[in-house]
């Protein structure tokens, strides 16, 4: 175990997560839970390196990409704050279990999107919030959009948004916090539906041009590891935002 878990926190994090995992696999999402010790992916945003707690889940056939299935990927990565998450979809390979590195992919689907908003989401946020080491039930998930969404999904897309964007403060999240993306129309629809519905602290940081030495552990089908990396510094600064309503309670920064 990596020194700077706690062992206390380390078998509270094992216990959610492999729980977790037994939900989702219950439900006909096969989840693999694994952690990946002493890894540096994550030290651009943190400054060490850390044993990485993941949840990989299979949702769907991948769009477009035969040969390859839509993951949902979840990692738990800061040991001064178990209650911080990133969740990221890939596109997965079948044969070999490494990740398509392409930040234009994967492709959404009014199905993916409403299995991701309404069934895996909601359990990631179980296993966050009771792990605050201030007691109090609060969490934080970055969120990462790469890709694009099919036609169909454009229409579903306020129904979807409009779901998280009012169930966030029930799932103990500080806030929204969806980060490098590349897609303006999808931005326009959520700021739309958060003017609608008058939702606060959302935090919606698009695909920069300057690249994240960010990298997330991926177990592939003969257990090595391999990194999913491509992700600019919007990823740092969602991040940097999370930490800070973490330790503050709130953005100090605004927005």
């Amino acid at each position: 175990m990596n020194r700077r878990w706690t062992p206390a926190t380390a078998l509270s994090l094992h216990a959610a997560l492999t729980s977790c995992a037994e939900r989702l696999t219950a439900r006909g999402m096969p989840t693999g839970y694994y952690t990946v010790p002493d890894w540096d992916g994550y030290a651009p945003a943190t400054g060490s390196a850390s044993d990485v707690y993941c949840l990989d889940v299979a949702l769907v056939p991948a769009l477009r990409r035969p040969g390859h299935t839509l993951h949902a990927l979840f990692q738990v990565f800061v040991p001064a704050q178990p209650n911080l998450g990133v969740f990221v979809l890939y596109d997965r390979r079948d044969s070999d279990g490494h990740p398509y590195q392409d930040p234009h992919w994967p492709r959404y689907s009014v199905r993916s999107d409403h299995t991701v908003a309404f069934s895996v989401l909601p359990e990631f946020d179980t296993v966050l919030a009771p792990l605050d080491p201030t007691g109090r039930g609060h969490s934080q998930r970055v969120d990462i959009w790469h890709g694009h969404a099919n036609l169909p999904d454009h229409f579903a897309a306020p129904v979807t948004a409009t779901t998280l964007l009012r169930n966030f403060r029930r799932r103990s999240q500080h806030a929204i916090i969806w980060v490098d993306y590349r897609v303006p129309a999808a931005e326009l629809i959520t700021r739309l539906t958060q003017a609608i519905i008058r939702a606060p602290h959302v935090h919606l940081i698009p695909r920069t041009g300057t690249p994240s030495g960010i990298r997330m552990p991926i177990r592939a089908a003969d257990d090595t590891i391999v990194a999913l990396a491509n992700f600019s510094d919007a990823l740092d600064d969602g991040i940097a935002c999370a930490l800070r309503y973490l330790r503050t309670g709130s953005d100090r920064d605004g927005q």
